[in-house]
């Protein structure tokens, strides 16, 4: 999808404009105010703070023993970090060039949008299987549409992505979410079948040992 997105640099067409007039679109409309504001919500998934949110969930659950969650949070940020870094070195974009500073990494596709539904999409997911039946979730499921929009939006005001990637980053986002609660559903079940082998499948010790007096 990256490189027959890039391609269209050759063949421009509908969504080559749309990317571009839309960088230009958000350059034209640059404050000293507003760029602070979206850089201070672009900073809601700067590599450090990913790095410490999401260590010190990790740490919190290991405490708690919650494994299940981990599993998930995990998982989720393990595939983003390398499907990110495998396809934006693939697909090589360059930045807008209305971009407010630099990025080593490829424009393609919104690492920081991607990020942000997995980061806090996953602490969402991990309320739900601590608190499945409070009214505790919901704030944390407005927290996830809050912020990935904040994100998208300084991502596009500060130049630093086209429309497509960031549409492309919600795309791989939830993919990658998606592949994170698959993880801990499967992790979850190997966990209760290993249980149920320790406690000898829940049969009585009389009647596994062959002594006993009941019927077949």
């Amino acid at each position: 999808l990256g490189w027959a997105i890039t391609g269209l640099d050759d063949a421009p067409g509908w969504l080559e404009r749309l990317d571009a007039d839309a960088a230009t679109w958000f350059a034209d409309r640059r404050t000293s105010a507003r760029t602070t504001f979206f850089e201070a919500a672009s900073g809601l998934t700067d590599p450090g703070t990913v790095i410490g949110f999401g260590a010190g969930a990790a740490c919190l659950l290991v405490v708690l023993r919650r494994w299940h969650p981990l599993v998930v949070l995990v998982a989720g940020l393990a595939v983003e970090l390398l499907g990110y870094v495998a396809i934006a070195a693939a697909v090589g974009r360059t930045r807008p060039p209305t971009a407010l500073g630099s990025e080593i990494t490829s424009s393609f596709p919104s690492g920081h949008v991607a990020v942000a539904i997995v980061l806090y999409g996953g602490m969402a997911v991990v309320v739900d299987l601590l608190a499945p039946r409070t009214d505790a979730r919901w704030p944390f499921r407005a927290l996830v549409v809050v912020v990935v929009a904040l994100v998208s939006v300084a991502r596009l005001y500060l130049g630093l992505h086209y429309v497509s990637d960031v549409v492309v980053g919600w795309l791989f986002g939830a993919a990658c979410l998606a592949v994170a609660v698959v993880a801990g559903e499967a992790w979850a079940v190997a966990a209760r079948r290993e249980a149920s082998r320790a406690d000898g499948d829940g049969v009585p010790p009389q009647a596994s040992s062959g002594t006993g007096t009941g019927t077949a």
